[in-house]
């Protein structure tokens, strides 16, 4: 019984060594064919960098629209489904890219300063 199982543990044992190499050099080559479609997709890149392009036309002509008040709610979900294009093809460009553009014409408030402890200050 000793010996069954001794010869099925080297079996398996052996088995798994050999078969270890080749799964994992097949691993490792499906993530370096992945990460090479990241980075190496021009086409892709250059279709979103062009969209972009188009994108701006099309906000130049949104920020140059004259908006009578009545219109104005209308107008406001025009720009922010032009802002949420911007975005997705923006981070197909890169996530930087993307990042800069979510806070670039975005507007805080000034922080409160206490009021003045006399009329002359």
């Amino acid at each position: 019984m000793l010996i069954l199982f001794v010869v099925l543990f080297v079996v398996s044992l052996t088995v798994g060594l050999v078969r270890a190499p080749y799964s994992v050099h097949r691993e490792l080559e499906q993530k370096n064919l992945k990460l090479q479609d990241r980075l190496f997709n021009r086409e892709r890149r250059e279709a979103a960098i062009a969209k972009l392009w188009a994108l701006r036309a099309e906000g130049v002509d949104i920020r140059n629209e004259v908006v009578a008040p009545r219109k104005l709610q209308a107008w406001i979900k025009r720009y922010e489904s032009w802002r949420d294009n911007v975005l997705t093809e923006a981070g197909a460009v890169s996530r930087n890219l993307q990042a800069w553009l979510q806070t670039l014409d975005r507007v805080r408030l000034p922080p409160s300063l206490p009021p003045p402890t006399n009329p002359s200050h």
